[in-house]
């Protein structure tokens, strides 16, 4: 419901379990993740039938399969371009059953972008924008979800922070690869023309 509200699991819980009776199938992408471990979860409490894909199901992609689900979550983050998993061609398929996408990822600006159907993330006062009228295709994109959750996201983020953080002294390869990352990326805005810092 909009507008969308911080909540906790239990109300969201709650809220998800009254679902609506009707036959849903979603495909959630990424399903080995954090994200996509979460929309599994979310959408077996609500009752739907879920088919959880991850690396290997993707690698040679079933278009047909993913225009055939109710529901698509995309909760996919990949740092080297790939065939997108929706093309904008897909979304006007004579058989497109998919009624829902919901990207997780909210990668839009990105060349690895695997969803290039949309050129702005949705918010929470209007999670939900219509991407077709015939045959209705809805997205949700909100590029700040785990605030949606904001004790849980908290408490899942600082267990998985805290053991690194214990080794920030000894230099460990997840710091040396975040300072390169970070030093990469520093180096490519300042090359970058007409980008800002």
């Amino acid at each position: 419901m909009a507008p969308l509200r911080a909540t906790d699991r239990a109300e969201l819980d709650a809220a998800l379990s009254k679902g609506h009776g009707d036959q849903v199938r979603a495909l959630v992408i990424g399903a080995r993740g954090r994200s996509g471990r979460g929309a599994v979860a979310a959408l077996t409490v609500a009752g739907v039938a879920v088919t959880a894909w991850d690396l290997a199901e993707t690698r040679e992609l079933d278009r047909e399969a993913v225009l055939d689900h109710d529901v698509l979550v995309n909760t996919v983050l990949t740092q080297t371009p790939a065939p997108p998993f929706v093309r904008p061609e897909d979304l006007d398929h004579p058989h497109r059953r998919l009624s829902v996408i919901s990207d997780v990822t909210c990668d839009v600006t990105s060349e690895c972008n695997l969803l290039p159907i949309y050129d702005r993330p949705t918010d929470w006062t209007q999670p939900v924008r219509r991407l077709r009228a015939t045959a209705p295709l809805d997205l949700i994109a909100i590029d700040n979800l785990p605030s949606l959750l904001p004790r849980e996201s908290s408490t899942a983020f600082s267990a998985d922070l805290l053991p690194h953080l214990f080794t920030l002294a000894d230099g460990s390869p997840v710091w040396r690869r975040a300072r390169d990352r970070f030093e990469a990326a520093s180096t490519a805005s300042h090359d970058t023309p007409g980008r800002k810092s």
